[in-house]
């Protein structure tokens, strides 16, 4: 619950940021009118600031979809056998006759301590040369 929580008030804030970026727009085109040169100054310094901001909460909510504390794209694209010998065996391997498939890590491998229920295994999908395809957060049974 405490993970809805994170993401929650991190969407609030992108959409607070892109906000007054929409807001100190408006201001600009408004002043550039009148020729208030030192205050668009201030407003465009403040405008970089609130993009810079919002593209790196948006970086950050897209690239912890699934967890707050795991970084899903920190496993796209490594081979799955980079991933067990970083992180030790998994719970469950599943292979394909075309050796596509998915393994099961236990969470707390990954984040060195016992994350809350709603997250207790990280799914990979892997594809015939061993290459994680996509990452999902198992959630136990009812959860």
């Amino acid at each position: 619950m405490r993970s809805a929580y994170i993401y929650i008030f991190l969407s609030i804030a992108l959409f607070i940021f892109v906000l007054l970026t929409i807001g100190i727009i408006a201001i600009n085109v408004s002043l550039k009118k009148r020729g208030n040169k030192k205050l668009i100054k201030k407003l465009s310094i403040c405008m970089c600031l609130n993009i810079l901001v919002s593209i790196t909460l948006l970086l950050w909510l897209m690239s912890h979809r699934n967890y707050p504390e795991i970084n899903d794209w920190s496993f796209l694209g490594k081979n799955i056998d980079q991933i067990e010998e970083e992180y030790g065996e998994f719970v469950f391997v599943q292979r394909n006759s075309n050796k596509s498939g998915y393994a099961i890590l236990d969470t707390s491998k990954i984040v060195d301590h016992h994350i809350e229920l709603s997250c207790q295994n990280y799914r990979m999908d892997f594809n015939s040369n061993g290459t994680i395809t996509s990452v999902n957060c198992q959630r136990p049974l009812g959860g």
